[in-house]
């Protein structure tokens, strides 16, 4: 039977990136090696997913190239090998895709957006889908927020202590992850 001595490995990447994954036979094994990379229990079509490594050939390794990857190419993957001696199957690799996140939008507490000065109130913005980890960016009127009674700046609620008459404005929170990004605003009324 042919050996595997590197079976491939997992991999968690953002979309658009080319993927690799690769085995290594032993050099014990007897060529020639047919080979058939398979994705989630199915022969895997792509260019290169099948072949045979000849007795002539100097590489002990086989490997399948998934160039600009989607959420399409999720799954998990594993190489079928058969020589003279039988089949022996590669260890299975699971690729998956970061999705960017998704907001639909920002919700207040109080649900009205008018706060009433000297009470407490909250921004939360609602991320529907998206690859963890997330990144929370908030501003204030395009600016930075340098209030020192607003909270949670790096988080998805916003949190007002004793709202302040400066509290009043345009607050847009970015929501980003190594795949991208959406972002909402939501108008806060102090009063």
């Amino acid at each position: 039977n042919p050996s595997i001595l590197v079976h491939p490995q997992s991999q968690t990447v953002d979309p658009g990136v080319t993927v690799t994954f690769s085995l290594q036979i032993g050099a014990t094994s007897t060529k020639p090696i047919a080979y058939q990379w398979m994705k989630n229990g199915q022969p895997f079509a792509g260019a290169g997913a099948s072949g045979t490594l000849e007795a002539t050939d100097p590489s002990y390794i086989i490997s399948l190239v998934l160039p600009d990857v989607s959420n399409a190419d999720e799954g998990g993957y594993y190489c079928r090998l058969t020589g003279t001696d039988g089949s022996v199957n590669s260890n299975q690799a699971v690729l998956s895709v970061n999705d960017p996140p998704v907001v639909s939008g920002i919700v207040s507490n109080p649900t009205t957006g008018v706060a009433i000065l000297g009470t407490n109130a909250s921004l939360t913005v609602v991320v529907t889908s998206g690859s963890e980890p997330l990144v929370y960016t908030w501003t204030k009127d395009g600016q930075p927020i340098t209030a020192a009674n607003v909270s949670g700046l790096g988080t998805a609620t916003l949190v007002f202590t004793s709202v302040l008459g400066d509290n009043e404005g345009t607050y847009r929170c970015v929501v980003s992850n190594t795949a991208g990004e959406s972002q909402a605003e939501k108008m806060l009324y102090a009063g």
